[in-house]
């Protein structure tokens, strides 16, 4: 019998085996062996809750220390004051290069809990850092956490600093070179004159973040800190069109000259919706590369019309010659998603139906479950994005934990 090639052994147990059937490999042969462990102990999922697993784990380590190395994706959450006897088990892993941060606040927890985080954020091989609902943050907290060397991937979710002096304690450890960014919080103006100064923008690729056209905003600074690196941006407004008395404050993607994908979601309300979209597209400098568009409407109760003809013309035009995928979605209930669509392919039925024989255009419903409603063109993908990421807490062999990192990945709702 041919052996199978170790390097294929790996790839499959990585990419298609779950915990369960990875622990039943081990025990086959000696060749089995590395792949099937470094599949089971590749994440580390430390909810801070049972003492037994984490003391089972600390033994394992001490015995096998050769695990550690395998163990490179972490994440902590914490729903309540730690237990202390997860501090050996985090001082002991060398090898981390994701972590996640997950609903803590910050100041209740023991020093011997954070020193433990920060000698994660230390470590050299750390790529990836993300904090989500974290919450009395500091300028000092997260110089000490973005504090690898080898970091490249930085998202801040829904973050919350002590107070606003937050820059009075910020500086870099190492100089960082972010090629991912994501700044979904209402500290953004905080945070980016930090970023900028430091250095790290330079070669930032992706970046996804929060706008309130209402305010002064810090995001123009950003876009032009990575002009010419910037490929992928995704905007997630935080206010509703219809709060507004003046019209919205705009970005200019004129520098972006490397962008190829544009998210946007926001709030649909008539008369500011188009002329705003078309301004913000239309600033493009160089539109033949920019090849996807996806634009994600959340429904107002009442929609009212809505020039569409202004929005589609646009994109009738030679200038997007590079554009393959221009996407529409709204999000409500299903039957005001049905509705809203019949009001686009009539109102700009002309225009969209040239793109979408070309292939281009695709405009879709949202129909969610607590709604009830069956009418309209539903769609699943985005409560498939909303997905549970809860752990398997309590259970058996929990210390090995099952591998979370595709649920704080960045899915495609559209899935084309």
């Amino acid at each position: 019998m041919a052996r199978v090639p170790q390097e294929l052994l790996s790839q499959i147990m990585d990419n298609q085996l779950d915990i369960r059937t990875a622990k039943s490999c081990a025990l086959v042969c000696r060749a089995f062996l590395t792949p099937a462990q470094t599949r089971i102990f590749h994440h580390l999922d430390c909810i801070m809750a049972a003492r037994e697993p984490f003391l089972k784990l600390h033994g394992i380590l001490a015995e096998s220390p050769h695990l550690i190395t395998h163990i490179q994706s972490v994440r902590i959450r914490f729903h309540q004051t730690p237990s202390l006897h997860t501090v050996p088990v985090l001082n002991m892993l060398s090898n981390v290069r994701s972590l996640l941060l997950q609903e803590i606040f910050w100041t209740t927890q023991s020093t011997e809990v954070l020193d433990a985080i920060y000698g994660l954020c230390r470590g050299p091989n750390l790529s990836s850092l993300r904090l989500s609902q974290v919450v009395e943050l500091s300028g000092e907290v997260i110089s000490r956490l973005v504090a690898s060397p080898a970091l490249t991937h930085l998202a801040l979710s829904s973050v919350r600093f002590a107070n606003t002096a937050v820059v009075d304690g910020l500086s870099f450890q190492h100089k960082i070179h972010l090629t991912s960014l994501e700044l979904t919080t209402s500290s953004i103006n905080l945070l980016v004159p930090w970023f900028v100064e430091g250095g790290c923008l330079t070669g930032l690729r992706h970046a996804i973040c929060s706008w309130d056209f209402r305010k002064e905003t810090t995001l123009q600074t950003l876009l032009d800190a990575s002009a010419t690196s910037l490929e992928e941006l995704q905007l997630d407004t935080t206010f509703e069109f219809t709060a507004l008395r003046r019209p919205p404050q705009n970005l200019s993607l004129a520098g972006n000259t490397a962008l190829r994908s544009l998210d946007v979601k926001l709030l649909l309300h008539p008369g500011t919706f188009s002329p705003w979209l078309v301004e913000l597209i239309g600033s493009h400098s160089n539109p033949t590369t920019l090849s996807r568009i996806i634009l994600t409407v959340i429904l107002p109760p009442k929609p009212g019309v809505t020039d569409w003809v202004l929005f589609a013309r646009l994109f009738n035009e030679q200038r997007f010659s590079g554009l393959q995928t221009l996407g529409l979605r709204f999000q409500r209930d299903a039957r005001t998603s049905y509705q809203a669509l019949k009001t686009v392919m009539a109102d700009a039925s002309e225009p969209f139906s040239r793109l979408e024989l070309g292939g281009v255009f695709r405009c879709r419903g949202d129909e969610r479950r607590n709604d009830g409603e069956d009418e309209g063109e539903g769609s699943d993908e985005a409560e498939e994005d909303e997905e549970d990421d809860e752990s398997e807490d309590g259970e058996e062999d929990d210390e090995q934990g099952e591998s979370g990192e595709d649920d704080e990945g960045d899915r495609d709702p559209w899935n084309i």
